[in-house]
This record gives C-alpha cells, structure tokens and sequence, in this order.
C-alpha cells in the first residue's frame, strides 16, 4: 500500500498506480479505494483530452504493463512445469492447491493483458474493470445507488462481462430485488 502510494506521488498521471492502489485499499479501506479509482478514471479521461505526445506516452506505458504482465505468465508457467515434471513432497509441498491457484492467477492475467491491449486499442473508452472495481468500492462503502449505476456502466461498455452482471445481481439481491 505505502509502495503504491510513493508510486502515485512520483507519477500522478499514470492510472496504473492510481486502480493498484484501489485494489490495495478495496477490501480493508473501500472509501480510499472509491478515491484511487476515481483518480484513475479522471486520469484516463484527462490522457484522452492530451495531446499527442502525451498520448504516445500513455501507449508506451501500457506496452510495458503487457510486458510486465506477460513475464508474470512466462514465471507462472515455468514454475507450474518445474512443480507437474518433478515429482515429489519436496518439489510441490505435497499440495495440488497451488496449481489450481495458479491456474486463477494465469487467467487473471491474461485477463489483465486483454484489458490493456483493449485499452491501447481505444483509449477512448473506459475499461469495464474499472468500472465494476469502482461499484465494488461502492457497494462496501455502502452506497449503492452510485455502485448500481458503476455495475451498469461497466455493461453498457460489455455486455457480456460476468463480474457486472453478477456484482448488479448481489447488490439487487440485497435489495430484496430478486427479479
């Protein structure tokens, strides 16, 4: 948290620091997290009114966010063969959990990686996670209305995007708004 912090007072106008920093503070702090991710939401807005050299910038970033990303697939992926190869109690702790562990951190980040080339590809158009990260946020500080309206923004921009729909359905359910 206090690493991710310095990281958004050193560089302010960068949104990767500013939805860390959310995703760090969501669960212990959700009204700091509704801040970190509407800093990030006003980043983006602000790098898509820039100029184009700030504008290039931002692409530059991104391509070392997928960079980054994808060596955290290569490690993954080194470390899942090394663990099925070498068989053992002293190879794998004797626990087949991690593999399924990783296999939700593989899919987490190859997630991660289609958000960032989604956004590269349009920058102009908001991410869904961050919109349902936003709702989230909300939702644990208790105010719904605004994190309804996050989870259906997060649809209008993916139809298909399961963490809205099934966000949009707790909040309704808690509602006692079953239909």
């Amino acid at each position: 948290e206090k690493a991710l912090l310095d990281a958004t007072r050193i560089y302010p106008a960068s949104p990767f620091g500013h939805y860390a920093l959310g995703r760090a503070l969501l669960e212990r702090r959700p009204p700091q997290a509704v801040l970190a991710f509407r800093r990030c939401r006003e980043v983006l807005r602000c790098l898509r009114e820039e100029d184009p050299a700030t504008r290039e910038r931002f692409r530059a970033q991104i391509d070392l966010q997928i960079q980054t990303v994808r060596e955290a697939l290569l490690e993954l992926e080194r470390e899942r063969l090394q663990k099925t190869v070498i068989q053992g109690k002293e190879a794998n702790d004797g626990s087949q959990a991690t593999l399924g562990q990783s296999a939700s951190v593989v899919r987490d980040l190859e997630q991660r990686i289609d958000e960032l080339q989604r956004l590269r590809q349009h920058p102009e158009q908001e991410p869904p996670t961050l919109a349902v990260a936003l709702g989230h946020a909300l939702l644990l500080a208790g105010q719904t209305e605004e994190a309804e309206g996050e989870f259906r923004t997060a649809l209008a921009i993916d139809p298909h995007y399961g963490d809205a729909h099934n966000n949009l359905a707790v909040l309704c359910m808690l509602q006692g708004r079953l239909e």
